[in-house]
């Protein structure tokens, strides 16, 4: 009968983990939540806000910047039982400068569990919808 000696190797790892946190960014036009808007963290990570408004990310304690806009062709919000349709300009949808922005590189500092309300700018101008005369307000685009 012939035995097999085996060679175990083990080998030894360091493992750091890296405190993550909560962090709830909560998306509101004139008080009312927004919904299907993304949330991107320095370029790196990207968050759609639900239904709510809310869009929760897990980061470890630091300085981030993060911009929000929208996505896809045509971009559609919703503002508390309201939708909104931005149509992009060329259908170029594949390159990101024709996303609109809404918030363009601004900072969240984060330290344990954060919370970042962003209230976002709205207008209010007058229209012709139908043929009847209507006040309508939508969510303003940040200029780049």
């Amino acid at each position: 009968m012939r035995m097999l000696a085996a060679l175990l190797t083990v080998t030894l790892f360091n493992t750091v983990l890296i405190a993550q946190n909560a962090v709830t960014f909560q998306l509101t036009a004139d008080g009312t939540p927004v919904g299907g808007m993304v949330i991107d963290i320095n370029g790196l990570l990207q968050k759609k806000t639900n239904p709510s408004g809310e869009a929760i990310v897990y980061l470890p304690d630091g300085e981030y910047n993060y911009s929000v806009f929208i996505e896809g062709s045509p971009e559609f919000i919703t503002v508390g039982s309201n939708t909104f349709v931005y149509n992009d300009i060329g259908d170029k949808e594949n390159n990101d400068s024709y996303d609109n922005y809404f918030v363009y590189d601004d900072t969240v500092t984060v330290s344990g569990i954060t919370i970042k309300n962003i209230a976002l700018t709205t207008t209010t101008f007058n229209t012709t919808i139908g043929g009847s005369a209507s006040l309508v307000t939508v969510v303003k685009v940040f200029s780049l």
